[in-house]
């Protein structure tokens, strides 16, 4: 099944490395699809693990700009509070949802990005961050509730005074159609949860023209 999922991608970096133009790519890449899946019984199967889905759609939400209220929890300080901005939108044909975020973090510019998806294959979500207050990265993978309001991710990251395993937890809950609050909760190796990050989205609206002002075009 495995060597199924990279046939089509394989087929389209060959033929561009070769020099083919975006629609001959795209014909090779359909003639390796038909190739591979003929008088295959999985071959449905393969085209539904090649093909974003109902599961990718569910964060079409989040797309767009956003305000955010970030609440941070460190141990044995009071917690520290930050203002920022952030947007996601799609990326390789709506397989992935690319985020960026901004703001200021203990008086320094803080900035991140993420990747999450949803793997037709695995059948679960999945969620890839990195930022510049480090040189590693989380990697969490989970579900959404079945009203499409909740996504719940974990995964595992390495403390960096102790070097061990931690459990972490990453909750997005969908307020309402504006807004939603992203969670994160760390385990102790003692079994204990604690919260340790959450960040309020308020998403950002673009005002319509005032009146008396000229519609793009209009002059």
């Amino acid at each position: 099944m495995r060597m199924y999922r990279w046939i089509v991608p394989l087929a389209v970096a060959v033929a561009v490395a070769a020099g083919a133009t975006p629609s001959a790519a795209r014909d090779q890449a359909q003639s390796a699809r038909t190739s591979s899946s003929r008088g295959d019984p999985r071959s449905e199967a393969v085209k539904r693990a090649l093909t974003p889905g109902e599961n990718h759609k569910r964060l079409d939400y989040f797309i767009g700009d956003w305000r955010t209220e970030s609440t941070t929890w460190l141990a044995d300080a009071d917690p520290v509070k930050s203002e920022g901005t952030c947007h996601f939108e799609w990326a390789m044909g709506g397989r992935y949802l690319r985020s960026t975020y901004a703001s200021m973090f203990i008086g320094q510019p803080f900035e991140g990005m993420g990747i999450d998806g949803y793997d037709n294959v695995a059948g679960e979500y999945f969620g890839l961050w990195i930022d510049n207050m480090g040189t590693g990265y989380l990697a969490s993978s989970g579900q959404a509730s079945r009203d499409g309001k909740a996504f719940t991710y974990t995964g595992t990251s390495q403390e960096a005074g102790s070097r061990k395993r931690i459990r972490f937890r990453i909750v997005r809950l969908i307020q309402d159609s504006d807004s939603f609050v992203l969670q994160m909760y760390s385990t102790s190796p003692g079994g204990r949860e604690t919260k340790v990050l959450q960040i309020r989205h308020v998403r950002v609206k673009t005002p319509p023209p005032s009146a008396g002002t000229p519609l793009p075009g209009s002059g």
